[in-house]
């Protein structure tokens, strides 16, 4: 039995979630407007804490609880976590069938903000600071859309943000979530303005980090169907990359897993396997080294931890860093990795070209199979544009353990 205590909200909060809030629903054909239409807030609901777990939970990291493990339900909009105190909060906010989209939506920096998007109504649910600030709910998208976290105008805002598969358009509300003060003035920034951009196509798996270091945040797609991530740096206004990293069935997982620069890695779960893909600045300029993380089983849940300040244990939790974790719901067990891992060192003079099992497209000659400093080598036969990169092609040089092929860079 878990003894609770209601969390230190101030003495005018349980009055505020009492108010009545009022829905701003758009059409983004149309422009905003508001609609009369009242809705009954969701109220917090403090209750013991429950050890059932099922399939049914969706595990996330919040800066707000103490070891930064959250978890919703989206059977009944529940969130569970443990705050500083030690003490298990379980908070209702949210019905069957809402997504969460944790995130900075107030700036303040310092808690992050409770937040849903409800696809049944293109709503986005939001209560600052963890359910210790006001209540913000605002129309942005459409049933069918796909809600993202991003910050595309670099003021350490998340604006808010859905992309739409059916036509591969991005729609932006640049700090959408924050109460009005004054309409969009594009002349003087982009603080409540809208847009849209199209990058992007039916099937592909929108993502955002900041991929080249600095500026805004980027607009990524993953593409199952081909393995590959399409860039465009600066939310739309820089260059354009497109870079094969993943396979079809993988899981893109982005976000910081070593670097201390703020560059976003390229990142893969595959939960054939359980294990990691990662490619160091794998979307910038000069990408760097790979590695493979076994961090996982079949059934869990893949979860990007972090950052979180000060450093607790051995976890990759400084304030700059995530680190791959699981959640397994047969157990309601968390695993978070340690730094480090198993690096995809390709040889002298090569690049990466494609994983263990899937196609190397190349139309340079030497070709590079194996891992940890082992490899056997082939020629790409002539007339053909690659090679199958599997230990049929090339034989095993390290068994039992993930391998990748690796080109020999042009001498230009």
């Amino acid at each position: 039995m878990v003894a609770l205590r209601a969390p230190r909200f101030g003495p005018f909060a349980m009055m505020a979630v009492a108010a009545v809030a009022v829905i701003v629903v758009v059409a983004p054909w149309l422009g905003v407007r508001l609609a009369s239409t009242a809705i009954q807030p969701i109220k917090p609901n403090l209750r013991e804490a429950t050890t059932t777990v099922d399939s049914g939970v969706v595990a996330l990291f919040g800066n707000f609880a103490r070891d930064g493990k959250v978890t919703f339900r989206p059977s009944t909009g529940e969130w569970t976590w443990t705050d500083n105190e030690g003490v298990v909060l379980t908070y209702q906010w949210g019905q069957a069938g809402d997504i969460p989209v944790v995130g900075d939506y107030n700036g303040n920096a310092a808690v992050d903000d409770l937040a849903l998007w409800r696809p049944s109504n293109g709503t986005w649910y939001i209560w600052y600071d963890a359910g210790r600030g006001i209540q913000v709910v605002k129309g942005w998208g459409q049933p069918g859309d796909i809600p993202v976290v991003g910050d595309f105008n670099a003021n350490s805002v998340h604006d808010l943000t859905v992309f739409r598969p059916s036509t591969g358009i991005w729609w932006i509300w640049y700090d959408g979530a924050i109460p009005r003060r004054g309409g969009c003035q594009p002349a003087f920034s982009t603080f409540n303005c809208q847009t849209t951009v199209g990058w992007g196509a039916p099937g592909d798996v929108p993502v955002s980090g900041n991929f080249n270091t600095w500026g805004a945040d980027d607009l990524a797609v993953w593409r199952p169907s081909e393995g590959k991530w399409h860039i465009w740096y600066d939310a739309g206004k820089g260059a354009q990359v497109a870079r094969n990293w993943g396979l079809p069935g993988d899981l893109p997982m982005p976000g910081r897993y070593g670097s201390l620069d703020g560059t976003t890695d390229l990142a893969v779960y595959r939960p054939s396997t359980g294990s990691w893909w990662i490619w160091h600045n794998g979307g910038g300029a000069t990408p760097g080294t790979t590695e493979e993380r076994s961090w996982g089983h079949t059934g869990d849940i893949p979860v990007r931890w972090g950052p979180r300040w000060p450093l607790i244990g051995n976890y990759c939790a400084n304030a700059t860093v995530n680190c791959p974790a699981v959640f397994r719901p047969s157990t309601g067990t968390w695993l978070i990795a340690n730094p480090g891992g198993r690096v995809l060192m390709a040889p002298e003079g090569y690049t990466f070209c494609a994983f263990e099992n899937s196609f190397c497209n190349t139309t340079l000659s030497s070709v590079a199979f194996g891992a940890d400093g082992m490899f056997n080598y082939r020629t790409v036969p002539a007339g053909t544009l690659g090679i199958q990169c599997d230990t049929a092609t090339f034989g095993d040089p390290i068994p039992g353990v993930g391998k990748a092929c690796f080109v020999k860079r042009s001498a230009s």
